[in-house]
């Protein structure tokens, strides 16, 4: 019973509910898919997307971008000025 109660609570979002989330296109997102660089739920003919899932996703991809762009600039985050 307690399982059951876990399975229903989770959210899972549609193409067009994470595209909008993520500002994207629904395109994008089915790319994504394809490429399987998203987390996504396949239902039969039907692609869902868990809630959680993405925003746990969006976050370490988030993070790993910005690790990315300070290395690639030369940027002080604590001094907050580009390293020359």
């Amino acid at each position: 019973m307690m399982q059951q109660k876990a399975i229903t609570e989770k959210r899972l979002l549609t193409v067009h509910e994470v595209a909008a989330f993520l500002r994207s296109t629904p395109a994008s997102i089915y790319d994504k898919v394809k490429r399987r660089v998203i987390p996504y739920l396949k239902l039969g003919r039907s692609v869902r997307f868990d809630a959680d899932q993405i925003k746990a996703w969006l976050q370490k991809y988030e993070i790993h971008e910005i690790e990315k762009e300070v290395k690639s600039h030369g940027t002080n985050i604590s001094k907050g000025r580009q390293e020359r």
